[in-house]
């Protein structure tokens, strides 16, 4: 007698076993013959219209597996929905068994969602950053901006000093051979250690204006262009010029370069701007303190194949931000980093399920106004977390 046969693997798998009866067997038969015969060509016959005995003959392994195919595509959807199994992941096959010619028996694999209560998302203990900005915080913003608008004069000095300014001609050679591409004239660097060529670095701090020095050094593997990677390359520095960094006033003139009237009007500036930081910094300071409460209440298994679709997500995007560096070494983080943002994801829903809390198309018109539409589904999304947080927030214990 046909029917299915549920077990729980895990947590997160469940197994289906399948008997197939015979009128299965021959519905399964009948379209793998059709779906196979239209699609191959038998000298003598039109498309389609071969006898079914030639087609076996000819395509038996096409045959199989066009039946697997089938009976996977209707039993296993029609279980999944009568035992309202919601799979997370298309069904693994793990046996298909067959008598002759005739398929008797399957099984497969179902990923599914975790079940579980979620807790300890009141009372959770948040302390919050301090926002205000203070007068002394204000003064180190506005020096810093001073700092960045140097400018750099010429000097009769015959020697810099660390923290001065140096202008030099760069020569690269290879066996003797000046490397036009590589070599530069008229360069500017500050003498700091952290920002010269680490090959050059001894070499430029010993030289006076005027002086020329030679290093040798074997580049690295990761050197760029990479055909001189691992060779020996020469390279002559003449400093030119030796320039001091000179600051600008802090006056009206000043605050006209950041696009204000006066002084005063860029402190206000530079104050609202740092509020709106530390307000940042607020909101992502107090959704990880939540965050990290709610893992630590928190803990079920998580469907493998959402695990490694958000670690590729996560592989994609660092892969972006910084292209050519290997991830080897960031795969425990991304692990953990995938792990973390999809238990975050489910306890949130499950929060918003119990709590009965939704976001109205209404919301969403005041929210985006003339720009709503009902396809936002990410920025619908996104409310839905706020909401969540908001809540949380609101029963918490806030320090």
């Amino acid at each position: 007698m046909e029917g299915v046969k549920i077990s729980e693997k895990s947590k997160t798998v469940k197994q289906l076993n399948f008997i197939i009866d015979e009128q299965s067997a021959a519905a399964s038969r009948k379209h793998a013959l059709q779906r196979i015969g239209r699609s191959v060509r038998i000298e003598g016959f039109r498309s389609g219209k071969a006898p079914a005995a030639l087609i076996e003959k000819n395509f038996g392994e096409d045959i199989k597996n066009a039946r697997e195919s089938y009976l996977l595509s209707d039993k296993v959807y029609k279980a999944c929905d009568e035992h309202k199994i919601i799979p997370v992941a298309p069904a693994k096959l793990t046996e298909f068994k067959w008598d002759g010619d005739m398929p008797v028996k399957f099984s497969v694999e179902v990923e599914v969602m975790p079940e579980f209560d979620v807790s300890g998302y009141k009372k959770i203990s948040i302390k919050e950053p301090a926002t205000a900005v203070s007068g002394e915080e204000a003064e180190k913003a506005l020096q810093s901006l001073r700092e960045k608008a140097f400018s750099l004069e010429k000097t009769e000095l015959s020697k810099a000093e660390k923290g001065m300014f140096i202008k030099y001609d760069l020569e690269v050679t290879h066996n003797g051979e000046v490397l036009k591409k590589m070599s530069r004239k008229n360069l500017t660097a500050e003498l700091d250690e952290k920002k010269i060529f680490p090959p050059l670095w001894p070499a430029i701090l010993k030289l006076k204006k005027g002086e020329a020095g030679d290093i040798k050094f074997t580049a690295d593997k990761d050197f760029k262009p990479a055909e001189f990677a691992g060779k020996e390359l020469g390279y002559r520095t003449l400093i030119t010029e030796i320039l001091e960094k000179k600051l600008p006033e802090l006056d009206n003139s000043f605050a006209s370069l950041f696009g204000a009237k006066d002084l005063g009007e860029l402190r206000e500036s530079l104050k609202k701007r740092m509020a709106l930081e530390k307000e940042a910094e607020k909101h992502r300071s107090v959704r990880e303190q939540i965050s990290a409460a709610l893992l630590k209440k928190n803990n079920f298994e998580l469907p493998a194949s959402l695990v490694e679709q958000e670690k590729k997500s996560l592989s994609e995007h660092l892969s972006k931000q910084y292209p050519g560096e290997d991830l080897k070494n960031f795969q425990a983080q991304i692990e953990k980093t995938a792990n973390e943002n999809l238990r975050i994801s489910l306890i949130l829903g499950k929060i918003a399920e119990k709590e009965k809390i939704t976001v109205t198309e209404e919301e969403m018109k005041e929210k985006l106004g003339k720009n709503y539409s009902p396809k936002h589904g990410g920025m619908k999304e996104a409310m839905l977390t706020d909401k969540i947080f908001d809540f949380i927030i609101g029963e918490g214990n806030i320090k």
